[in-house]
């Protein structure tokens, strides 16, 4: 935030992280998720592409971000 990151990719940082903790509360599975979703890394890349001034956020960022609160929409909508 105090960098001035696009909101997309701060959104798209806030993902990675709630992502990496709801895997890691499964007991076993969490733990080899861990070795695979390296959410701390992909967001020190985003945070360092980003935190320059004039860089864009990617078209990526914006597409994951939507496509991920459309599959929370429809998992509400599912019951």
């Amino acid at each position: 935030y105090r960098m001035n990151v696009p909101k997309v990719v701060q959104a798209r940082m806030v993902i990675n992280a709630i992502a990496d903790a709801l895997l890691g509360l499964v007991p076993g599975f969490g733990n080899i998720a861990d070795v695979f979703w390296k959410a701390n890394t992909w967001n020190m890349r985003l945070l360092e592409r980003h935190a320059r001034p004039g860089v864009p956020p990617t078209r990526f960022d914006a597409v994951f971000v939507w496509g991920i609160l459309a599959l929370l929409f429809a998992a509400a909508l599912i019951p």
